[in-house]
């Protein structure tokens, strides 16, 4: 199986020119928590509260005692309750087509094994998209019947027992859930946590923001494709010659290149 991730030119060349030179692409991965991704995560979060309410609802747990209400965010953060922890992460698709619907400058082909076993070794999570929704909740629900009692509210929050996995269960809301309308898509998700001060940061068009990123060797790429190469062919030579420049081969890597 391939996975492909879409990127622009801006990405691509920071992620190259970082990465140790002709072996490895060093992909940029984005604040999962941050306000253009909020929206895609709160569906996720959302079912996890309504499997909550159900859960108290079949236990016989009176509303005044219920944990429904939560809060699943620290205050005036960007940021989940439990460790103080950043999720970053970048998108991949099953199908070359789904990429194209993001109108990418460029997308990279990877090879599936090669990427699970660098995921291993890189504490990485390589995760698949779900969308049923019914299964989400059901999924939920056998977990609170082992975590319900293992997390609580507190000023501080980290009401949270020891071996409780809650934070856990609030990272896969937000990771992988997706509508049931987007099943299409096949997504994929490639992520890490870190703590505030190991990622890093920069002001991005008009705005300060956290990122992380990890080295992708280049064994693990299998194609470096610009969609209608055919009709940007000074984009396409510009990028042969940069692909030369960082000790890459544009004979063995760039669609089309002859």
């Amino acid at each position: 199986m391939k996975l492909h991730v879409p990127l622009s030119f801006e990405n691509f060349i920071a992620a190259v020119s970082v990465g140790e030179i002709g072996r490895e692409i060093n992909l940029i991965l984005s604040n999962r928590l941050n306000d253009s991704c909020l929206s895609e995560c709160s569906y996720g979060l959302y079912l996890f509260r309504k499997a909550i309410y159900n859960f108290e609802k079949k236990k016989g747990i009176p509303l005044a005692e219920s944990k429904g209400e939560i809060p699943f965010f620290r205050e005036n953060l960007n940021l989940l309750v439990g460790p103080e922890m950043h999720i970053y992460a970048t998108r991949l698709y099953e199908t070359y087509e789904t990429c194209l619907t993001t109108h990418p400058d460029l997308i990279l082909t990877l090879n599936y094994e090669q990427l699970g076993e660098h995921c291993i070794f890189e504490n990485l999570f390589l995760l698949r998209c779900k969308y049923d929704e019914e299964q989400h909740i059901r999924f939920f629900e056998d977990q609170l019947e082992k975590e319900y009692d293992k997390f609580f509210y507190d000023d501080e929050y980290t009401g949270f027992a020891v071996d409780s996995r809650f934070f856990s269960l609030l990272c896969n809301a937000c990771l992988e859930i997706r509508a049931a309308h987007l099943s299409a898509q096949k997504e994929w998700i490639l992520a890490r946590l870190l703590m505030p001060e190991d990622a890093a940061y920069r002001y991005h068009d008009g705005c300060l923001e956290s990122f992380a990123t990890t080295p992708l060797p280049i064994e693990i790429i299998e194609r470096i494709s610009m969609p209608d190469y055919k009709k940007r062919r000074d984009e396409y030579t510009a990028l042969a010659g940069f692909l030369k420049q960082k000790g890459l081969s544009p004979e063995e890597l760039l669609d089309g290149f002859e």
